[in-house]
């Protein structure tokens, strides 16, 4: 049987001579993983530069068995990229959220809603043109929400820490070590509730706060992740955002 599906390509790994294995995320068809011929042209297999990794495509593929690959048949563009492959922070940030996704999507489930967050976010990244130094944390934040685990602040609180084993704020200090406390419960207050696409209105300091705030986010997600483990395009990231 032949399905055609939107999808959002995580991964592409060269297999073989002359063949790529993709993972990609759909909305109906959620994580799945393809095999398909490649060729430099276009006359003969599916072309590599279509395969990039954050790409928005529109796939079809063969579903004969449960928990093989699966034969990727076509691949066409549903959103040509008119930035991100050739601005080197947008492109950099494209491959860390690539790697995030890899580590966070893990079922062969339906998630519409989630598909369709990940397409109007990353086509924000793509046309957007003011600062991008808060895109990430609030993403982050954002992104949460689909996964289980979005932290719960109220409007208006006095509560100085932010529990980040229970997702929630306290009026005292907890007894473990797994927490923020102040300001920067506040700014991650204000990244929820602006979203990614307000997140250039939220005052952080220096480009220091802003890396303790995205180092933190990540160590919420790894308390909720037991393996999602060291990102190794942050390194990267840190080298051009900062």
């Amino acid at each position: 049987m032949q399905i055609r599906s939107e999808a959002i390509i995580l991964r592409a790994v060269k297999y073989g001579d002359s063949s790529m294995v993709l993972t990609v995320f759909g909305p109906e068809c959620g994580l799945l993983s393809l095999i398909s011929s490649v060729s430099r042209t276009s006359k003969t297999g599916l072309r590599q530069p279509l395969m990039q990794v954050l790409s928005l495509v529109e796939i079809v593929y063969s579903d004969k068995s449960k928990g093989q690959l699966k034969r990727l048949q076509e691949l066409r563009l549903v959103y040509p990229y008119q930035e991100i492959p050739f601005d080197p922070v947008k492109s950099c940030l494209a491959l860390f959220l690539a790697e995030l996704l890899s580590k966070s999507l893990k079922e062969e489930a339906a998630a519409p809603q989630l598909y369709q967050f990940l397409k109007e976010a990353f086509i924000f990244l793509d046309e957007e043109q003011a600062s991008l130094g808060n895109f990430l944390p609030a993403f982050l934040m954002d992104f949460s929400a689909f996964l289980g685990f979005e932290p719960h602040f109220k409007k208006d609180s006095e509560a100085p820490y932010f529990d980040l084993l229970d997702a929630q704020e306290i009026l005292v200090e907890p007894l473990h070590s797994y927490y923020i406390y102040g300001n920067e419960a506040r700014v991650w207050a204000a990244l929820q509730a602006e979203g990614y696409k307000n997140s250039a209105t939220v005052a952080l300091k220096n480009s220091s706060q802003r890396r303790q705030v995205l180092e933190n986010i990540l160590s919420y997600y790894r308390l909720h992740f037991t393996d999602f483990g060291k990102l190794k395009s942050l390194p990267v990231l840190y080298d051009l955002l900062h």
